[in-house]
């Protein structure tokens, strides 16, 4: 009987943990969202793009054991963007895909024809219902999504001025965010 009550009490702990850990991670979210909509859209200097990414994977691999990431950016790319919104927004990308789609890969590269930075995963994708809420910019009781962490990528992204598309299947996702030309130096 003993050790039915000791099952059951790490059971329940864990539970409680899980939950705990969720609810750090809501306001660390919504810490991160308020920063990147307070946040002045643009620089006075030109950044390396490939800078923004660095330092966004170096602050998920502080959180995660792996981000087993392949960067694809030449250094000689800059952007007129202000890093606490641009990097916020790459953090988000990787993080959702070491944390929620157990990915075993994630590409970063830029596409200079159309200002495109663009994020894959080979993860278990995105869920559609996620990606048609962000598509339709709102959430009503019967279609919304499970957290920040998109609204953060879709409004630091429209904060710049940019564009953000999401393709998702079970052999992972696809995001691309559009650079306003005028801020890629």
């Amino acid at each position: 009987v003993m050790t039915d009550n000791s099952t059951d009490t790490e059971r329940y702990q864990a539970k409680v943990e899980r939950i705990l850990d969720d609810l750090v991670t809501i306001g660390n979210k919504a810490q991160s969202t308020e920063t990147v909509l307070a946040a002045e859209p643009l620089s006075n200097k030109s950044i390396p793009l490939s800078e923004l990414i660095s330092d966004a994977i170096a602050t998920v691999e502080s959180d995660y054991e792996s981000v087993p990431t392949a960067v694809s950016v030449p250094q000689e790319i800059t952007v007129r963007i202000n890093p606490v919104i641009l990097q916020s927004v790459i953090e988000e990308l990787i993080e959702n895909a070491v944390r929620h789609s157990n990915c075993t890969k994630i590409t970063v590269e830029y596409a200079p024809e159309s200002s495109c930075l663009i994020i894959t995963d080979d993860g278990s994708g995105i869920p559609p219902h996620e990606i048609e809420v962000l598509d339709n910019e709102q959430e009503t009781d019967l279609q919304h999504g499970s957290g920040l962490g998109l609204w953060l990528i879709k409004w630091g992204t429209d904060r710049f001025g940019g564009s953000v598309t999401f393709e998702a299947d079970q052999s992972g996702t696809r995001v691309e965010i559009t650079l306003p030309t005028e801020l890629i130096t």
